[in-house]
């Protein structure tokens, strides 16, 4: 039922920027559900993934992506990059 709470809440947060009239909105938010994760697209390009599955102690956001498309957060210990630190692998997202 948490989950569901969070998952809602998120959804929420698109109901005003999706309001509008028909035809492509340049700032449109769309969620794309998958078994434990909603993707969020963000004028039909990813942004984040909302990862809520039993998996998880609780639900997170990775990664995140700048407005224009580039990766600001690390990717460890979802999608570990060469070079990057292996620390603290409850740090997921946000």
């Amino acid at each position: 039922m948490r989950r569901l709470r969070h998952i809602a809440a998120l959804a929420g947060l698109a109901l005003p920027v999706t309001a509008g009239g028909p035809g492509p909105q340049p700032h449109a938010v769309a969620f794309v559900r998958e078994r434990d994760r909603l993707q969020v697209l963000l004028a039909g390009k990813p942004f984040t993934s909302f990862h809520y599955g039993a998996r998880w102690s609780k639900p997170f956001l990775h990664p995140v992506r700048s407005a224009s498309g580039i990766v600001i957060s690390r990717g460890f210990p979802l999608e570990p990059r060469e070079g990057e630190s292996a620390d603290h692998p409850w740090h997921r997202g946000i």
